[in-house]
């Protein structure tokens, strides 16, 4: 009987201890609230996912852009090349690329000739015709290239650069004027018509191996015909 009795207390007493560990391991359990503020991502985290989202997000559209980019320009260069080609067919369009090359820039063109052998650059060049009132003022030679200057009573002047091809290029200031080409005795002229008064003619044509460069504040007609007129001395 004594021993039932032990028996029976051994069993109780165990069955207490297992319920007491298995209170003590509930309550061990964080809260709800202890566990949002112990596992709660920072702000500081939540903007620093966001922002290397966004990075991956912009580094898979700039590859997308990049690559359209990529294919667009390899068609436009495939239809220039085409484009240049039927444009050579033509005899004059093939002097004109042979003699001159534009850069058109926002605000100015620049013209560079290249080079020609068989020009000489000791050649001298005089206008043959001058507007009535204007005089040849001014003769300036630095190497190989060359400026005259002719002017009236007003003091308004008309100006012939010029050099052997290679030598020099030519930079207008075209915001104030309109382009316009035109051929003469198998030359082509770039004339820069002004659109304001205070703006001058510009005319830019190669002959004989030179590039020549003439402008002044007179009429675009005016200036055509000095430019006609152009021949070594």
């Amino acid at each position: 009987m004594v021993s039932e009795n032990k028996a029976n207390l051994s069993e109780a007493l165990l069955r207490s201890a297992v319920i007491d560990d298995h209170i003590n391991e509930l309550e061990s359990i964080p809260t709800e609230e202890e566990l949002k503020a112990r596992y709660t991502i920072s702000h500081h985290h939540e903007v620093r996912m966001k922002a290397l989202l966004r990075k991956e997000q912009y580094r898979i559209l700039r590859y997308t852009i990049f690559n359209n980019a990529k294919r667009a320009a390899i068609f436009a260069i495939i239809l220039s090349a085409l484009f240049f080609g039927m444009l050579m067919t033509n005899s004059e369009v093939r002097a004109s690329v042979s003699n001159v090359i534009s850069e058109w820039f926002d605000g100015f063109t620049r013209f560079i000739f290249p080079d020609n052998p068989t020009a000489h650059e000791s050649t001298e060049w005089v206008i043959g015709f001058v507007p009535d009132g204007f005089v040849k003022t001014e003769r300036i030679d630095i190497g190989y290239s060359s400026l005259i200057v002719y002017a009236n009573v007003d003091n308004i002047e008309v100006m012939l650069h010029y050099a052997p091809t290679g030598y020099i290029s030519f930079a207008v200031d075209d915001e104030q004027a309109e382009f316009e080409r035109t051929y003469f005795n198998g030359i082509e002229f770039h004339m820069f018509v002004p659109m304001a008064e205070n703006y001058p003619s510009r005319i830019i044509w190669t002959q004989d191996g030179f590039a020549f460069l003439l402008e002044g504040h007179v009429s675009i007609d005016e200036l055509l015909r000095m430019a006609h007129t152009v021949t070594k001395k």
